[in-house]
């Protein structure tokens, strides 16, 4: 099945938040597959914060075990600063215990995914939070096809 793409995504800068080269290489390709063209890297929480402050990001993507500081931790560091606050913000994790999603949640975490993960699903993640988060982004979006009840 090809992935949609939607054409003001391209208008969003994404962070993407994880120490392994490797993940970050197959988040920017899925990011791209959905028509992402603006893309910071980082390979720690200290980078990540210092990129949040060179300005311009619309999303974070961020991994939740990191040297030098969790993506939990991060996550709670962007919650507390209003300037950083109300952006959507993504957990990728290969923790997959409730207490963990539940420790996000409640840190305030836009959604959760764990690995591994297909482009669609990460797709699918970013789109739902973008709706949720951000009413009208995709305004050239087509809409959604009425369903059938056969009456």
């Amino acid at each position: 099945m090809a992935l949609q793409t939607y054409p003001r995504i391209g208008a969003l800068t994404f962070l993407v938040v994880d120490d392994s080269v490797i993940m970050r290489r197959l988040i920017k390709r899925a990011l791209r597959d959905l028509g992402v063209t603006r893309i910071v890297e980082a390979g720690n929480s200290n980078a990540a914060w210092s990129a949040l402050h060179a300005g311009g990001v619309d999303f974070i993507l961020c991994d939740w075990n990191m040297p030098g500081g969790t993506g939990i931790d991060f996550l709670s560091r962007v919650r507390e600063n209003p300037t950083f606050s109300a952006l959507p913000f993504l957990m990728i994790s290969a923790e997959s215990k409730t207490e963990n999603i539940m420790q996000a949640i409640r840190n305030g975490v836009s959604n959760y995914l764990t690995k591994p993960f297909t482009t669609e699903i990460l797709a699918r993640k970013i789109i739902a939070i973008l709706d949720q988060t951000c009413p009208g982004w995709d305004s050239e979006r087509p809409a959604a096809a009425p369903s059938d009840t056969g009456s």
